[in-house]
């Protein structure tokens, strides 16, 4: 299944509308509103009458249609089912459904609106302390277990996270930052590192470490603590793929220390292959690409972007060095 184009623009007062239409939808006419953001969706957080509180989601930007945001729903029930209060769970409509259509005309041009339990916690201030990693570590092995135990969800209609997505995302980049940054020369390592990729990650499927439903953006910010304890959220990005790119993406803000402890914690719940540094580190570039083009759209974020580019860029150069160079023989010492 493949994302459509974001497209709906709607002013804070448009968009707190929709969000009282869908409270009455489910159920919490008279909560409180407070908003935390917007980006692929704009999202507030709701303060019920029975001391529970919960996270609001407007699907304003159209980059997932009902099916998919069914699908992410059916599984995060499933995961609060087996492991409750580390991962936020969908709460249905008065109508029995999990995801609700909102706006002037919701049957021709729906805002599609769900709500899920506020888990408790605090965000992440700084990057992982070495502890935390190897919590991080655990909590992702975790998923990637009840992943592979649950055979009935292999029809979940979400995205698949292959060479076509990253490449769309590579496209996008350029789009975005232009001609004049992003240059002919950088333009050309990533073309030619694609045959590599390829290599390495065709049939996405065949990766070592396993393929099957991911988290899709398992970064420090999607952590939080309670009470020592780190939960997870934001499914958004939820998705097919290997199980090496939710790694790939929470150590994309870590340094070496934090890495080894993340993959000490996944590794006592989880074993990897001993042959995965090329798969991961063409994952962590792409990772690293995919994050840039979702930052780029955000005007705030560009001085960002343009800094990280060329790191980016050169760590695609030396994956592409290290595969194609043949290793030395003794006669060439």
């Amino acid at each position: 299944m493949n994302f459509p184009t974001p497209s709906t623009v709607l002013s804070s007062e448009q968009l707190e509308v929709r969000a009282q239409q869908a409270l009455h939808l489910f159920g919490l006419p008279d909560a409180a509103l407070t908003p935390l953001g917007q980006s692929d969706t704009t999202v507030y957080r709701v303060g019920g009458l029975d001391d529970h509180h919960y996270v609001l989601r407007l699907h304003t930007s159209h980059a997932q249609d009902s099916r998919a945001l069914q699908a992410e729903a059916c599984w995060l029930d499933h995961l609060w089912l087996v492991v409750p209060d580390v991962f936020p769970r969908p709460i249905r409509s008065q109508a029995g459904h999990w995801v609700e259509a909102v706006g002037e005309r919701p049957e021709a041009s729906p805002v599609w609106a769900t709500l899920l339990t506020w888990l408790d916690g605090e965000p992440l201030s700084a990057p992982f302390t070495p502890e935390q990693a190897k919590d991080a570590g655990q909590l992702i092995a975790q998923l990637h277990l009840h992943a592979e135990q649950a055979e009935s969800f292999a029809n979940l209609d979400r995205p698949t996270y292959d060479l076509t997505y990253f490449d769309r995302s590579w496209q996008a980049l350029q789009r975005t930052l232009g001609i004049a940054r992003v240059t002919p020369d950088q333009v050309a390592v990533v073309e030619a590192a694609w045959p590599v990729l390829q290599d390495l990650l065709d049939p996405i499927e065949a990766v070592p470490g396993g393929y099957g439903l991911i988290h899709g953006d398992a970064h420090p910010g999607n952590f939080v603590v309670q009470r020592e304890q780190l939960r997870l959220i934001d499914f958004g990005r939820l998705g097919w793929g290997p199980y090496l790119l939710d790694i790939a993406h929470s150590a994309l803000d870590m340094e070496s220390a934090q890495r080894a402890a993340f993959l000490d914690g996944y590794t006592l719940l989880r074993p990897l292959p001993t042959t995965r540094d090329l798969h991961f580190r063409a994952l962590l570039s792409l990772a690293a690409l995919d994050n840039l083009a979702f930052l780029a759209e955000r005007p705030h974020e560009l001085d960002f972007v343009l800094d990280a580019l060329p790191s980016v860029i050169g760590a695609i150069a030396r994956l592409t060095a290290d595969v194609t160079t043949p290793p030395q023989t003794w006669s060439d010492q």
